[in-house]
């Protein structure tokens, strides 16, 4: 008799495993001490800068204790609004060259993240905090190209 395969589910997550996914929420407030440093330039960074804080506690939040609940629920929701509202933005004052580049990489990076994590591979938080790199960097610069822009 063949013994059916009991599939674990994806949550929850010990804090062992994602302790380093919640210092790499942290990298999220780069883009936002970088958008609050030049409100001077041009006044909409506060909703950037803002957006990057909400995200950081909401992600923090999440993986401090990484299970299917609310708390993942708020995460998810505040990041996808996060997303459409850099992308939106990243369309408007990037080169549609940088722009595609940098969803292709945010999208593709989740995409293994999000793999790995299913499979329970060993190395899915860091492939999520290459995720978190990804998309903290393309925040600087598309808040790098907002400045350039109102500075012109």
């Amino acid at each position: 008799m063949i013994e059916p395969t009991i599939i674990q589910p994806e949550f929850p997550k010990p804090l062992s495993t994602t302790i380093w996914i919640v210092g790499s929420s942290c990298f999220f407030l780069v883009p936002a001490i970088y958008a609050f440093l030049n409100i001077s330039f041009y006044r909409l960074l506060y909703l950037y800068a803002s957006l990057s804080v909400c995200t950081t506690v909401c992600s923090i939040n999440h993986w401090r204790q990484a299970e299917d609940g609310i708390r993942r629920k708020i995460d998810k929701v505040v990041a996808w609004i996060a997303f459409f509202v850099y992308l939106i933005t990243g369309f408007l004052f990037l080169p549609i060259y940088l722009s595609t580049t940098t969803a292709s990489i945010i999208i593709s990076s989740y995409m293994v993240s999000d793999y790995y994590s299913q499979k329970h591979n060993l190395y899915w938080p860091v492939t999520h905090m290459f995720f978190h790199f990804v998309v903290s960097s393309t925040k600087c610069i598309i808040i790098y190209y907002i400045i350039e822009e109102t500075n012109n």
